[in-house]
């Protein structure tokens, strides 16, 4: 196991059916964190995440709760439905709109980790505008050079082919499977069922 200052040492077992480097290189925000809601990992864009949103919090990261690094106006609620998972085991998905134009929501994934705690992480919700914003009609943008779209069996993200892992949550396709979609596991997925 690799090493890394953003992780309570403790926490590196819990971690172990998930990739450190895989996590340490996401593009999105990941939390690790223990029962108590104090955060015992935390990835690179977690960091940037909250040093951006909350730069008042100074000393925040490993061992800190998570509670000042959320969005106020959600804190309430975050907070119910990660003690419903650490209760109940049970996976939690919520969208999150956008809040500003132009900017994507993002879909939140709260996965109980075996009684240790939580993994926390989200994945840009694409949706109509944000797919033209990427010069692309929204089904070319997921679609293979084999003509599949690849589909998470558990989470329902779609990767974008050529972008290495790179999972997003599209809620029209949530609505609507296109044709000639497949499917795959994700590697946070992975990570939680392969145990």
């Amino acid at each position: 196991m690799v090493p890394t200052p953003n992780a309570d040492p403790a926490f590196l077992s819990v971690l172990e059916p998930f990739s450190l480097e895989r996590l340490g290189a996401e593009d999105n925000a990941v939390f690790g964190l223990w029962s108590n809601l104090r955060v015992a990992y935390v990835n690179p864009a977690g960091e940037r995440l909250v040093r951006a949103a909350a730069p008042a919090l100074g000393t925040w990261g490993v061992g800190s709760s998570i509670l000042p690094a959320l969005p106020e106006r959600l804190r309430f609620f975050y907070v119910e439905e990660m003690q419903r998972v650490l209760a109940s085991g049970k996976i939690f998905g919520h969208l999150e709109p956008a809040a500003s134009p132009g900017v994507p929501g993002r879909w939140v994934q709260m996965l109980p980790l075996w009684g240790s705690g939580l993994l926390l992480y989200s994945l840009p919700a694409i949706e109509g505008a944000a797919a033209i914003s990427l010069g692309r009609p929204l089904e070319a943008i997921y679609r293979a050079p084999s003509g599949f779209l690849l589909e998470c069996s558990y989470c329902h993200a779609y990767r974008r082919p050529g972008e290495g892992e790179r999972w997003d949550w599209v809620p029209a396709f949530a609505e609507h499977t296109p044709e000639r979609t497949t499917h795959g596991v994700c590697h946070f997925c992975f990570g939680f069922h392969a145990r």
